[in-house]
């Protein structure tokens, strides 16, 4: 039997005082399929590529002699727990065609328990302390990974009781009370600050109650489909005595302290996972997450035809630029603003740096072309950019911003001016069958030309229409905007 979990102000201070130095992380360019084994077998990482994370704390069966014995501690196991994860991550991958990456605890409890911290998890014994490190180690990795291909992610922390009655609970680190709240206390942030799905809860399009206990959040799924789960709408405040609100695993490794993956603890009563009625819910618990996950984040896992979620964690497929913005990246084109998560801060202005280094990417133009390189007052030659600057220079895409002495202003705005003349230079069949139309602020050829081109084409908007078409042409490009217009372009030219 399961005692109750530790108090959240306990376990916050625990996961606090227990975080793991980056250098102590065992894990890290593994491919998708493979199996990393800790030492001895004790703990094991299955390597994944979707966003979703399995951890497996309580299922061990390992009893090595080397291993001293937990003394005065909870030594339960988990019954039919590695059942459930096996089969969940087996009916998902089914679902999407994708595995998701699971981390298992091979040690029983009595040796070392993965979902408390470490000194209570290991009590000192220098293996079972090994242990813990590589499973909270793989766990890492598997952050790691889940951040570099999505930007963010979830993960799902498994166990099973022995509470009479069929009942799924879901675990946010919020307590009973907290629950007990009406949804305006829970979308505050005092209560925010307190979920392990503090990030997604934040940045997502769904509020923090909803994501607790709304139609589309775990309960709310799984009680569709006809099963008793707590917190939902049904059922928005757990009934259940003890409630399991989270252990270690969610607070150290949810989104409560930063960071960009969220997590749940899931208690699943044994009766749901005998032979008999295991199979029907792992189908409905695979749906439900996968329906979570795609709703609240953006993704699309069930999609064989595109991507599994969008390059930018900024830049959602609804985005207006989406599609441009996903076609540009699969080639090559973009730059990012921010590295992890990938960032490509859609409404920032596009520097005149960075539109050289997409448009040269979208071109394949090469440095190595230019007769003489040029040398910029204000772009030092060992910079990642430079030569990508240079080559725009040298082309005649991008003119320098001061002659004496030759400087780019690499960090300036791009002006809708320049993307014009950078627009007609990548394409210049964009002059061809420009209506004679007259823009109030533009006025000199050969700019006016260029302007009324890529209005023409519907690569930019007018900044006004009435009482006469305006292009201003010395306002900023958004990367947005910059992302469309090189997208049309090299649709155009191909």
């Amino acid at each position: 039997m399961k005692l109750v979990a530790l108090p959240a102000l306990l376990l916050a201070l625990l996961a606090a005082l227990t975080v793991i130095p980056l250098g102590e992380v065992h894990g890290g360019g593994y491919a998708p399929g493979e199996i990393i084994t800790g030492h001895d077998g004790y703990t094991e990482y299955h390597v994944g590529d979707l966003p979703i994370i399995l951890s497996l704390p309580h299922a061990g069966t390992l009893r090595p002699e080397a291993i001293a014995d937990r003394s005065e501690a909870v030594v339960d196991n988990d019954p039919f727990a590695d059942e459930l994860a096996a089969e969940l991550r087996a009916e998902i991958e089914r679902l999407t065609g994708h595995p998701v990456h699971l981390i298992i605890n091979q040690l029983h409890r009595s040796k070392m328990d993965a979902n408390r911290s470490r000194w209570e998890g290991a009590r000192g014994d220098p293996l079972a302390t090994q242990a813990w490190e590589e499973y909270n180690g793989f766990l890492l990795a598997a952050k790691q990974a889940v951040v570099e291909q999505c930007g963010r992610g979830l993960l799902l922390d498994l166990h099973t009781n022995g509470r009479d009655g069929y009942l799924i609970e879901f675990g946010y680190g919020l307590t009973r009370d907290d629950l007990g709240e009406d949804d305006e206390h829970l979308n505050r942030e005092s209560f925010i600050r307190r979920s392990t799905l503090r990030q997604l809860a934040l940045l997502g399009p769904i509020d923090h109650a909803d994501l607790l206990r709304g139609l589309l959040s775990l309960g709310g799924l799984m009680t569709s489909l006809g099963y008793a789960a707590e917190p939902s709408p049904g059922q928005p405040q757990p009934a259940g005595d003890p409630y399991f609100s989270g252990g270690y695993t969610i607070f150290r490794h949810g989104s409560m302290y930063g960071g960009w993956v969220d997590a749940v603890q899931i208690e699943v009563a044994y009766d749901f996972l005998r032979p008999a009625a295991r199979a029907n819910l792992i189908r409905a618990l695979a749906a439900s997450v996968l329906t979570y996950v795609d709703t609240a984040y953006g993704f699309q896992l069930t999609d064989p035809s595109g991507n599994l979620c969008p390059s930018f964690v900024d830049v959602p497929f609804e985005h207006p630029a989406s599609a441009a913005i996903e076609s540009l990246q699969a080639d090559g084109v973009l730059s990012s603003c921010s590295v992890s998560p990938r960032r490509y801060c859609p409404w920032d202005a596009v520097t005149r740096a960075d539109a050289a280094v997409m448009a040269v990417r979208l071109q394949g133009k090469e440095a190595a072309a230019i007769p003489e390189v040029p040398s910029f007052d204000d772009l030092p030659a060992e910079r990642w950019d430079a030569d990508s600057v240079a080559v725009a220079w040298s082309l005649g895409w991008l003119a320098a911003c001061s002659e004496a002495p030759l400087r780019f202003c690499p960090e300036a705005p791009l002006t809708r001016g320049e993307v014009a003349h950078l627009a007609v230079s990548l394409d210049p069949d964009l002059l061809l069958g420009v209506p004679g139309e007259t823009l109030s602020d533009v006025t000199a050829q050969p700019r006016a030309l260029e302007a009324a081109a890529i209005l023409h084409a519907g690569l930019l908007l007018p900044c006004q229409t009435t009482p006469s078409l305006a292009f201003c042409p010395e306002s900023m490009v958004t990367r947005a905007e910059l992302a469309q217009l090189l997208a049309a372009v090299d649709a155009s030219v191909r």
